[in-house]
């Protein structure tokens, strides 16, 4: 199941029965989709969904809980569409926003996703999983400033604040800008933060790569290199084994033996 569940458990709250002279049948048809889904049964949930809809098709909540019906059952095409009328019904309805942008970025039409997923943000800003999709489809889509803002703000969140990626993200970002004092200042605090969270080698490859290439210092360039180096092993030392990083540690020992 698709991160979408976390929300879906409530939706049932929201549903507005108005309309088509069925409402009770409808009613308990979207109270079937939605305890369906709650438990993973897809091709049960889409059936009720589906029957929802023949009684009121013009309902955002039924299309989109129809649409994640699809989309777990492996229909993408027709969870995208219902997702889509969704949305034109229902602007101003935060999951339906969410979900709509998430199907999106999940397909890669990362472009296309921004919108309804700042809609989604401005809708509940408070919401974290909006925030880290639209921080990593801005960097995707080499939009900094936005990269910046979205990563800034999970920085600040108690949720994702001692997450070293989010740190390592933004001292990329700080590179990209050619401020290479802040971004040592967050490539090292992510390098703690991974110690301390649990050991990420990417996380130390960031930092050795950073200190050997970029040193903020020039004049204390040696030193940043012999630190790198001993970040360098250190990543030697935790990949040690791991076949599917042959190429990149053989790069890095190939590095080592020319500082």
């Amino acid at each position: 199941m698709k991160k979408y569940g976390l929300i879906l458990t409530g939706m049932v709250c929201l549903f507005l029965f108005s309309g088509c002279g069925r409402n009770d049948d409808f009613a308990d048809m979207m109270t079937k989709a939605e305890k369906s889904a709650v438990n993973g049964r897809w091709d049960e949930a889409l059936n009720y969904g589906q029957r929802a809809l023949a009684c009121q098709p013009k309902n955002a909540e039924a299309l989109i809980l129809t649409a994640l019906a699809y989309e777990n059952n492996g229909l993408q095409n027709e969870a995208l569409e219902e997702a889509k009328k969704a949305s034109a019904i229902a602007p101003e309805t935060f999951f339906v926003q969410y979900t709509l942008g998430k199907m999106l970025y999940d397909r890669g039409r990362y472009e296309s996703c921004v919108a309804p997923l700042k809609t989604a943000h401005k809708l509940r800003p408070e919401n974290m999983d909006t925030v880290v999709l639209l921080a990593e489809v801005s960097k995707k889509l080499k939009n900094m400033q936005d990269a910046l803002r979205y990563y800034g703000i999970l920085a600040k969140d108690p949720n994702y604040k001692e997450d070293p990626k989010v740190w390592s993200e933004l001292g990329n970002i700080m590179l990209e800008r050619n401020n290479l004092k802040l971004s040592y200042s967050y490539f090292s605090w992510a390098y703690s933060l991974q110690k301390k969270k649990g050991p990420n080698a990417d996380i130390v490859l960031n930092l050795a790569v950073f200190c050997d290439k970029y040193p903020p210092d020039k004049s204390k360039a040696k030193l940043y290199r012999a630190y790198a180096k001993a970040r360098y092993q250190e990543y030697l030392r935790m990949t040690q084994g791991n076949s599917s990083l042959a190429g990149e540690r053989a790069a890095v020992e190939a590095r080592i033996k020319a500082i």
